[in-house]
């Protein structure tokens, strides 16, 4: 008997250990189940993360080479206008006048558009852009100071 109960004894306690292992090892894997998912999603977001800052550095760059473009475009088209002696002096500003008619849309760009000119190139269905530059002097209405 005494035999008998030694053995169950021992059963019973090397039973409680693999008992304890397969519960632990059990929740070991429970706990891999909900930290897998977060690491690949951590993973994917810094995968995404280095694509979007290369997807930026390649849009600052063509910026960068549009605001170049648009420079050197914009010092020819002075130097056009210079050259057919449109802008004489260098605080000149063009401005388009409404004589004649316009029978295509045109894209027009100039530091000020009279009335009438602005009214035909809109009804041909172009676009007056208008440059930046010094802004016209308003004239005192009330006369001389005293």
């Amino acid at each position: 008997m005494r035999l008998l109960s030694s053995v169950l004894g021992f059963v019973l306690k090397k039973l409680g250990l693999f008992v304890a292992l397969v519960l632990s090892l059990f929740l070991g894997y429970l706990l891999v189940q909900v930290l897998v998912p977060n690491v690949r999603e951590a993973i994917a977001d810094r995968d995404r993360l280095q694509q979007v800052a290369e997807e930026r550095a390649a849009l600052e760059a063509d910026l960068a080479q549009l605001r170049k473009t648009a420079e050197e475009e914009q010092s020819k088209a002075i130097a056009s206008l210079e050259a057919k002696k449109l802008l004489k002096g260098r605080f000149d500003l063009l401005k388009i006048l409404g004589d004649g008619d316009l029978t295509k849309s045109l894209k027009v760009t100039a530091h000020r558009f009279s009335g009438s000119a602005l009214e035909k190139i809109q009804q041909a269905g172009g676009e007056a852009i208008t440059l930046p530059g010094k802004k016209p002097v308003v004239k005192n209405k009330q006369g001389k100071k005293r």
